[in-house]
């Protein structure tokens, strides 16, 4: 059954997306656990006046706004049917960055020599031919991501800020790192079969 607020909180959602927020950047403004961000955003928590208030002013919500009476629906997911045809290190890179998962990727460095664009003495200090790069997902939308056919072009901070490009050829793993839901307590299944004496010594 649908709640009264279950409009504003997709209108909300649809925003913090818009704006290229994650909810990651939002409970580092808002001073609060990604967790708990999390759950107020999908109604599993309540969520206060305060929230509200300060919610707007970090989406730059005109404060008339909030008290729209019907929202519009936010547009469906993507399919991702098929995606195994797809480049799929673009695609895996994608989910980490739509989904607000921090990531952390593995790209050989020879591939990077001369295209990268970041310092050469950070190539230069990696052993064993692979470079690890984690992405916090609470700075997404601060690295500025590029999708093209050349791969995935993001800004770094190293001594400076570097516009840094990852051929997907040279990405050779991904690894995510999902912040985990909410427990839900088990059901006790009820015991099934005929009651039973047995002999106790």
């Amino acid at each position: 059954m649908s709640r009264p607020s279950d409009p504003v909180l997709r209108w909300l959602r649809a925003r913090i997306d818009a704006v290229g927020h994650s909810p990651a950047s939002l409970a580092e403004r808002l001073g609060r656990p990604r967790a708990e961000v999390r759950r107020i955003l999908v109604g599993a928590e309540p969520m206060t006046v305060d929230d509200l208030v300060r919610l707007g002013e970090i989406l730059e919500i005109d404060p008339a706004t909030l008290g729209v009476a019907a929202p519009a629906e936010p547009e469906p997911l993507p399919s991702v049917e098929g995606a195994k045809w797809e480049n799929q290190p673009r695609l895996l890179l994608r989910t980490a960055f739509d989904g607000a998962m921090d990531v952390l990727f593995l790209t050989d460095v020879e591939p990077l020599r001369g295209v990268w664009g970041g310092p050469d003495d950070v190539l230069a200090g990696q052993t064993g031919g692979e470079m690890p790069i984690r992405l916090d997902a609470a700075y997404h939308r601060f690295m500025e991501p590029t999708w093209d056919d050349a791969g995935l072009g993001v800004r770094l901070s190293f001594d400076r800020l570097y516009r840094c490009l990852f051929p997907w050829s040279a990405i050779r793993r991904v690894v995510f790192y999902p912040q985990p839901p909410d427990p839900v307590a088990p059901t006790v299944a009820p015991p099934t079969g005929r009651p039973a004496l047995r002999l106790v010594k």
